[in-house]
């Protein structure tokens, strides 16, 4: 349990919006406030979300610090071999039209659009019309790509610059990949989610009116 993840649930604790046990309610109201790590947390570590509760104790990760420049010993991004793996899987798991059959394939999906939507239209996650376009599968991947992913969307959504959020897409895209490259059965898992099944009809609004809200992918 990271310091981040303590403070997002002593959070909704303070909220007093629901018992903290009542684990599927906390884990809706983190999804709402945007807590994606502890989304995460929830649902792979409930037991010891459970013994925090009633102890107070629990492993605790060292403090989170501002993120630090990348060593010598850590692989870099190859923004170019990531798009071209992931329109590879593209290809082999997503459908013309709807959700993917897999779990894997609505991943994919799932970036696939928010990196569509950004280098042909300009839309970011979270701000303006992306808040349409993009938001219901950034939701998606930070419930459902992995921790590292889930980490990624929070850093990226409300940001406006251009050249940042390129920055930050290209390193959430390296994540879902490697994810998707550790976790090889989720290309058998069937999936039974379509993204947009993670729309906020109260938040991903625009006032601006760019059309073309018909997509199906």
């Amino acid at each position: 349990m990271t310091e981040t993840i303590k403070k997002q649930i002593e959070a909704i604790r303070r909220s007093g919006e629901t018992n903290m046990l009542d684990v599927n309610m906390v884990q809706w109201i983190a999804n709402r406030k945007r807590y994606y790590e502890l989304v995460v947390y929830l649902e792979e570590h409930r037991e010891e979300y459970t013994q925090y509760l009633l102890t107070g104790k629990a492993e605790v990760q060292k403090p989170e610090t501002e993120p630090q420049e990348p060593n010598a010993t850590e692989p870099k991004i190859d923004p170019k071999k990531t798009e071209a793996n992931l329109s590879a899987l593209f290809d082999e798991l997503v459908p013309a039209r709807g959700k993917a059959g897999t779990v894997a394939g609505e991943i994919v999906r799932a970036i696939s659009r928010i990196g569509y939507r950004n280098y042909n239209d300009g839309d970011h996650i979270g701000v303006g019309y992306g808040r349409e376009t993009c938001n219901a599968a950034a939701r998606y991947l930070a419930k459902n790509a992995g921790e590292k992913a889930a980490k990624d969307i929070s850093d990226i959504w409300g940001v406006y610059d251009d050249t940042r959020y390129d920055a930050l897409l290209e390193v959430l895209e390296a994540d879902v990949l490697t994810y998707l490259e550790t976790h090889p059965e989720l290309k058998s898992v069937p999936n039974h989610e379509d993204m947009f099944d993670y729309t906020d009809k109260y938040e991903d609004v625009d006032n601006g009116d760019d059309g073309d809200d018909e997509e199906d992918w």
